[in-house]
């Protein structure tokens, strides 16, 4: 999987906000927020090249010192959902 290019990230008053685009113009009815962990996983994904679940799975155990089992549902729930709004792309 892949970032969607067509959508902007703001963080404002400590949430993070990843707002989709369309020809340059700000889809604010699909505004998605994220929390800090939302956020470093996002981080995570790149946007010229793949990343695969396993390895957002042991980026996201490693920072915050849990053993992949107690995450691994919570991510592939996470990403299925940014895939579901279109903001990462599977390839």
């Amino acid at each position: 999987m892949k970032k969607n290019t067509n959508v902007i990230v703001q963080k404002i008053n400590g949430e993070y906000m990843i707002v989709p685009t369309m020809d340059g113009a700000v889809q604010m009815e699909k505004v998605y927020c994220v929390s800090d962990t939302g956020a470093f996983i996002w981080d995570c994904i790149p946007e010229e090249c793949e990343i695969d679940i396993e390895q957002l799975i042991e980026l996201v155990a490693k920072k915050y010192g849990i053993s992949k089992d107690e995450i691994k549902e919570d991510i592939i729930s996470f990403i299925d959902d940014l895939k579901k709004h279109n903001l990462v792309i599977d390839y």
